[in-house]
């Protein structure tokens, strides 16, 4: 059915160009790299150098509708129907958000080039700097069999590193299917009329034709229905938290209670712990478009995900990814008190039980602080003119606002946005790639930036935002972990992208999130003297992770105070400013 070839559409699975998979083949279990951020093209090997070794994966491959599609869809007239009410010319074009999930973008002549459909290098990331690691088993005329434990655990490591999606992250394989299948873009359905994802169930589309391993026990099956009924949950509550209303915000909350369905059957009949602690999350909130609590339950619903995979295959995710929010959290000290507090009554009785009646009964009468609690919630207060005090060792005679630092710390600071503006409302935002935003350059509402930042040499980042009226947020360091990343060291020569995403990999900064934004400043240190004056100076101005209170209009102080505090510190702090038109 010409429906069935649109099904699946391109979301924001992980940084790295994942992509389709219709289930006539195994997909390959998918792990990014964080030393990939951006599909790159130029890194594109094509299909015909794995069909050295995997000849027979290729032959059936191109019977598929992955590589079928290459050339039928550009004239599918539903196809048409869509890109045309999308805005879409050529729908077989590099930078459409039809290529991002249908197609495989490599570079011909230099330029960036559809070469085939859904190919190898969609599930595996372009090879050019893992194919030689992925052949090499220990050295020449050594066959995969031969290969030494030792060896393979180095091999792998180096692929991972390399930038090669492995076969080991059962979570991120289903994440990357599903993310296809659950469709993240909502203009696309309720505008375009794309359908909003497809049926899918990882068990049955995982054997297929072209299998790299062997086929899947039953009790193997029933675990990839367990991940595969979570990550659906999850994926299905994050599109309901963007999604405003109509076709695609009920498509959204029929798929989150079918899923949840679907999880608490599998799991009574493969019970898990951390499945049992998603299903109890997610009975609990409301399923209702632009629900923000659906965020923070679904990146539960992810970290409880990975906990089950690692404790089933050993799969090494990250610790930060393995962390709940405080909305699941919360629920554990309520057993914990229940335990530890008969233990202090036991205790606590026996030494002159009644001799202390009258000071147990006054904190009694005391103790009505019910009062506080309603205290403790003043509201926010209002934004105030503010002046930042001059720091100690420094006098304020800089009067300097537009700046581009010249020591030697800063190799790159650039804003970058998706190539498509369209993808930042999808889990996919650099599926086709960057762009650098050129200073002062206008930012629509619907976009979405990026943070690149390259130090020549080990040092530490802080991050701010300005406003139009002169309100400055610090973004980073952070004690919130707010974009997914709270520390500030960089790494020489290593290029950086900021916000990350849940596995630490390239993100976007929502321009709606940022209203009136026009300024990001970015600063380097390697010296103590540099970095103290900056939390000083942090001191006095707001954090990303201030809930409430008033934001402070400093007009030139900061910028200022920068200067000033570069100035004295001898090539140890360097900073650095670029404006967009909000």
């Amino acid at each position: 059915m010409p429906s069935q070839l649109l099904t699946a559409f391109y979301n924001r699975i992980f940084t790295t160009r994942l992509r389709l998979f219709n289930g006539i083949f195994l997909l390959m279990l998918l792990h990014s790299s964080p030393t990939i951020a951006t599909w790159q093209a130029e890194n594109v090997m094509g299909v015909a150098e794995c069909g050295e070794c995997h000849e027979d994966e290729v032959k059936v491959w191109k019977k598929t509708k992955h590589q079928k599609n290459y050339k039928k869809l550009s004239k599918n007239k539903d196809a048409k129907a869509i890109a045309k009410k999308m805005g879409i010319k050529r729908i077989k074009k590099p930078n459409t958000l039809c290529a991002s999930c249908h197609y495989t973008v490599g570079h011909k002549s230099g330029k960036p080039r559809i070469i085939a459909g859904v190919s190898c290098e969609s599930c595996h990331a372009p090879s050019k700097n893992w194919i030689d690691t992925h052949n090499d088993f220990g050295g020449r005329g050594i066959k995969k069999k031969q290969e030494s434990p030792a060896h393979k655990s180095k091999r792998l490591a180096q692929l991972e590193k390399a930038g090669m999606i492995r076969p080991d992250n059962i979570y991120g394989w289903a994440k990357n299917c599903l993310s296809c299948h659950v469709v993240a873009n909502e203009k696309l359905v309720n505008v375009g009329g794309h359908t909003a994802g497809s049926d899918f169930k990882l068990s049955k589309r995982s054997q297929g034709k072209i299998r790299h391993y062997p086929e899947a026990s039953a009790d193997e099956l029933r675990f990839l229905n367990l991940v595969s009924y979570a990550t659906e949950l999850e994926l299905s509550m994050r599109a309901l938290a963007k999604a405003g209303s109509g076709k695609y915000a009920n498509a959204m909350i029929k798929r989150a209670k079918n899923a949840l369905k679907n999880l608490t059957a599998a799991n009574n009949k493969t019970p898990s712990p951390y499945a049992k602690q998603s299903i109890k999350l997610a009975s609990k909130v409301r399923l209702k478009p632009g629900n923000s609590a659906l965020v923070s339950t679904a990146n539960n619903i992810a970290a409880n995900t990975m906990k089950m995979v690692q404790k089933k295959n050993g799969y090494p995710y990250p610790a930060s990814k393995l962390k709940t929010s405080k909305s699941q959290t919360s629920a554990a000290p309520k057993k914990v008190v229940k335990k530890v507090a008969p233990a202090k009554t036991k205790s606590q009785p026996k030494p002159k039980p009644k001799a202390n009646p009258k000071p147990v009964s006054k904190p009694k009468a005391q103790a009505a602080p019910a009062p506080v609690k309603q205290r403790v919630k003043p509201a926010p207060a209002p934004v105030v003119d503010a002046v930042i005090e001059p720091l100690p060792s420094l006098s304020s005679n800089n009067k300097t606002i537009s700046h581009d630092g010249n020591s030697p710390l800063f190799k790159t600071f650039e804003l970058v946005t998706p190539i498509n503006e369209g993808l930042c409302q999808t889990y996919t935002p650099w599926a086709l790639g960057a762009r650098t935003i050129s200073n002062n350059a206008r930012i629509s509402s619907n976009g979405c930036i990026s943070i690149k930042i390259e130090a020549s040499k080990s040092s530490r980042l802080y991050l701010y935002t300005e406003t139009i009226n002169g309100e400055v947020t610090q973004l980073m360091p952070n004690t919130c972990n707010a974009m997914n990343m709270g520390f500030n060291i960089l790494l020489p020569n290593t290029i950086e992208y900021f916000p990350k995403n849940e596995r630490l990999l390239q993100d976007i900064i929502a321009m709606e999130k940022l209203p009136q934004v026009y300024r990001f400043y970015a600063v380097i240190t390697d010296g103590t003297q540099a970095d103290n004056q900056l939390n000083s100076l942090s001191g006095q101005i707001s954090s990303i992770c201030d809930q409430a209170g008033g934001r402070k209009r400093l007009g030139n102080s900061f910028s200022n105070s920068l200067n000033l505090i570069e100035k004295q510190s001898s090539g140890h702090m360097e900073w650095k400013m670029l404006s967009i038109q909000p």
